[in-house]
């Protein structure tokens, strides 16, 4: 009789693990299943894509304390005080200069004055950013031509480079001074003949209206 016993307990304790393997095959799967929908949630979040409203951490016409708010609470972001006048503005007002991790990524620029505190304007110095057709910081102007014939280059007298209007509300900034210039410009300041030297990168992408 404990002979018979000892075989039952034997049988039913081998039955009771083989019910648990998969069981537990269940469980690593799941969390695996999870880390994979976490990261691809964390890579989408991290993708920048420039708008003509602004990019996923700043958007025009928003409140400036309440953006720069949400970016202090971000540990990798820093945030430097500025002078818009620095950034090709005609202006006294404040800049915001926002870095990760030591590195320029973008500046904002709100407006003037006692009630007015919405941000006008964002210029995104960082290589990451790109805007839906393709275009970042450090891209050459003859690609540009390439996909778009319909640039026109003009030249900023405040700031002394050029620029071009790619969509509404986006303007890319060529780092020119000088004899660098990619051309030469009729009176309205509106590049007159085809480029002359279009091997010169975009320095920055200026979102404003």
């Amino acid at each position: 009789m404990k002979k018979l016993f000892c075989i039952i307990f034997i049988i039913n304790s081998i039955l009771s693990c083989n019910n648990r393997v998969p069981e537990n095959k269940s469980i690593k799967n799941l969390s695996i299943h999870d880390s994979i929908i976490t990261k691809s949630k964390e890579k989408k979040r991290n993708d920048s894509i420039i708008t003509s409203e602004g990019i996923s951490l700043a958007k025009l016409n928003t409140d400036i304390d309440l953006c720069l708010k949400n970016i202090k609470k971000l540990k990798s972001y820093k945030i430097k005080k500025d002078f818009a006048c620095c950034w090709g503005f005609d202006s006294e007002g404040p800049a915001f200069l926002i870095t990760k991790n030591n590195k320029n990524q973008f500046v904002l620029i709100p407006e003037t004055g006692k009630k007015l505190n919405k941000i006008i304007s964002i210029i995104i110095l960082s290589e990451k950013d790109k805007t839906k057709e393709g275009a970042l910081v450090g891209e050459m102007l003859k690609n540009l031509i390439t996909n778009n014939s319909k640039l026109k280059i003009n030249y900023n007298v405040i700031t002394e480079n050029e620029c071009c209007e790619l969509e509404k509300n986006i303007i890319l900034v060529f780092n020119t001074k000088g004899k660098e210039q990619i051309g030469f410009y009729d009176d309205n300041l509106t590049l007159a003949v085809n480029p002359i030297k279009p091997d010169v990168e975009i320095y920055s992408i200026n979102i404003q209206k």
